[in-house]
C-alpha cells in the first residue's frame, strides 16, 4: 500500500510490510484495530482521535481525553494537542494527535494566518 487508503483498504491488506509509515484518524477503537493489524512493524505512526464531544460536560471532555491519552501511552504512543487557534484557525477547538517514531518535542505551529471577515 503506497497510497492514501481508506480504513477498509487498510482491513484488507494481507500481508503487512516489514516498515511502514501510517497517518489515521479516527475513533480509540479504530485507533486500537489498525495498531493490532500492524503489530510492531510501523516505523511511523499518527493518528488524529475524533470523539463526539458535543453532548458531553466539560469535566467528561478532560476525562475522555486523559482516558484517551493513558491507553495511548502504554501502547507506546506520545500525546500532542494541537489547537486551531495556533494555526490561524477561527475557533479554540482542540485535536488530539498520538504518535510514534517522530521527533516533535520542537514543534511550534508556523506564523498565524490572519483571518479577515469581510462583509458582502
Amino acid at each position: 500500500m503506497n497510497s492514501w487508503s481508506t480504513y477498509n483498504d487498510f482491513l484488507q491488506v494481507k500481508d503487512m510490510p516489514t516498515r511502514a509509515i501510517v497517518l489515521a484518524s479516527g475513533s480509540p477503537v479504530a485507533r486500537n484495530q489498525i495498531l493490532a493489524k500492524l503489530g510492531p512493524r510501523h516505523d511511523i505512526f499518527m493518528f488524529c482521535c475524533t470523539a463526539q464531544l458535543d453532548k458531553i460536560s466539560l469535566q467528561d471532555t478532560f476525562r475522555l481525553t486523559r482516558n484517551i491519552i493513558n491507553h495511548a501511552t502504554h501502547q507506546g504512543l506520545a500525546p500532542l494537542e494541537v489547537n486551531h487557534s495556533d494555526f490561524g484557525g477561527a475557533t479554540n477547538a482542540a485535536n488530539l494527535i498520538l504518535y510514534k517514531g517522530l521527533d516533535l518535542r520542537g514543534f511550534k505551529a508556523p506564523p498565524v494566518i490572519p483571518r479577515t471577515f469581510v462583509a458582502s
